[in-house]
């Protein structure tokens, strides 16, 4: 980087570390070809491109094959959406009767479930649904009145669905929870735990999160009772592939000149910027569209159409920078990001690993920089 953008230093000469101690990356015992799964499962894995399972697919394989309920403690980033679907997808080849039901927070990560469900299970005879609202509610109806295999949505849309007896909670046999700590942040909590209480019959819970708090352990007992709880060793919440560092912005130096010069390097191919505000948001990405970026910027208020449109656009490299809130980022799942920018600090240790969760996955290279004053 250019000398007069400031200094840039590893987080571990501060004082003050948001980022936890990096142990050696996870070696997964057995891989996916050598394992007991069914092979048409295992030919899926191999052609997108899996061949050895992450330590939280690892560790949850057995349990959810069991039945046992689970607790996973993994952010974004570490495998955990294939940690239930690859166990799950395993029983529905063993029973065809098998039914589950997926609990995400936004229509973002249940659109992105979904589809994950459809290509691990391409040429397999299942029948799956994705409930996010947002089209005509009869023909929503009358889908979710047919027999799934999986079903994954919303809690506001399934507690409707199941409301409206549209979903027969009777023939499900698993939940999965995902994500427990964004459902409480966005307040949809409540629909969680209407949708549990109206499935006592279940045979098995799955619940992931970030981590647990004191005050969320009784909520945590409440949904899932008495489970198996599974967490990773191979370094913080997130993954072990993220250089992390500080930019530290001098008294005469310009933050906003500093972003913009760094976004001209070559090597930050694909950037997340995540802002505050929605203000900070609109005012990131007009500046920097001046300056001649390619840029789009989506944040709490942002219509789910222009959202998703960004998000594509994004994914698929036709947008170089996206800035964005912590909220409109929730559920993003977005493939080969090369740099996370935090243009101000998180706010707390949790939002600081749910952003740097987005570089670095599956075993790839990532770089995180934090701005400081």
């Amino acid at each position: 980087m250019n000398k007069r953008a400031g200094a840039t230093v590893h987080l571990s000469d501060l004082k003050w570390t948001i980022a936890p101690k990096v142990l050696k990356p996870y070696r997964a015992r057995t891989s996916f070809i050598e394992s007991a799964l069914h092979w048409k499962l295992k030919r899926n894995l191999i052609n997108l491109g899996y061949t050895m399972p992450t330590e939280i697919q690892e560790k949850a394989l057995p349990h959810v094959l069991a039945g046992n309920n689970l607790v996973g403690l993994a952010a974004a980033g570490t495998g955990k959406t294939l940690a239930y679907l690859i166990p799950l997808i395993q029983r529905m080849l063993l029973d065809n009767t098998y039914t589950c039901l997926v609990i995400v927070p936004n229509p973002e990560l249940a659109q992105q479930v979904y589809q994950q469900f459809r290509v691990l299970t391409e040429k397999m005879e299942f029948f799956s649904a994705c409930f996010v609202g947002g089209i005509n509610a009869d023909e929503e109806i009358k889908r979710a009145g047919l027999r799934h295999n999986f079903v994954v949505g919303t809690p506001e849309r399934v507690t409707a669905l199941i409301k409206l007896k549209a979903i027969e909670v009777t023939r499900i046999q698993s939940v999965v929870i995902d994500e427990l700590e964004a459902m409480q942040e966005l307040d949809t909590i409540n629909d969680v735990l209407s949708v549990t209480n109206r499935m006592k019959q279940r045979q098995q819970t799955i619940l992931f999160t970030a981590g647990i708090k004191k005050s969320q352990q009784a909520l945590v007992q409440e949904l899932v009772g008495d489970a198996m709880q599974i967490s990773l060793t191979s370094g913080s919440l997130s993954n072990t592939y993220v250089k992390q560092s500080l930019i530290k912005v001098a008294e005469h130096q310009h933050k906003f000149d500093i972003l913009a010069e760094l976004l001209q390097d070559r090597a930050l191919k694909k950037v997340i910027v995540f802002a505050e505000t929605r203000k900070e948001v609109y005012q990131l990405h007009k500046k920097l569209n001046k300056r001649g970026i390619n840029v789009d910027g989506i944040h709490g208020s942002t219509s789910p159409l222009y959202k998703t449109k960004a998000i594509a656009l994004f994914r698929n490299g036709k947008t170089h920078v996206l800035v964005a809130t912590d909220n409109a980022s929730r559920g993003m799942d977005v493939d080969n990001i090369t740099h996370v920018i935090n243009y101000q600090l998180p706010p707390n240790a949790n939002s600081y690993m749910h952003r740097i969760g987005k570089t670095g996955r599956a075993n790839k290279k990532g770089k995180a920089y934090t701005f400081i004053n």
